[in-house]
């Protein structure tokens, strides 16, 4: 693909469109690029998936304390993104 973006709209959009159902939920970090929320906001819209915003700690890390707390047995999916400086 050309970039990121784009392969994570092929991801979202040719693939887990047509996986997901109406109530799933996805799980992404508050951090995310705008690129990594978008689609899935779209998806909320066309096929009622739920978002999750999973919470960061006070340094705005994401901690697996914090993604444990999130999922729920309607938890279809999470993505995040981990980086270090």
């Amino acid at each position: 693909t050309s970039g990121t973006t784009s392969s994570l709209n092929m991801v979202v959009f040719g693939y887990m469109a047509k996986v997901l159902k109406s109530g799933d939920e996805v799980l992404i970090s508050k951090s995310e690029h705008a690129s990594n929320i978008l689609p899935w906001l779209i998806l909320k819209e066309r096929i009622g998936i739920v978002v999750k915003f999973i919470e960061l700690d006070n340094d705005y890390c994401l901690t697996i304390e914090s993604l444990n707390k999130s999922i729920t047995d309607r938890t279809y999916w999470y993505r995040c993104f981990i980086w270090e400086i």
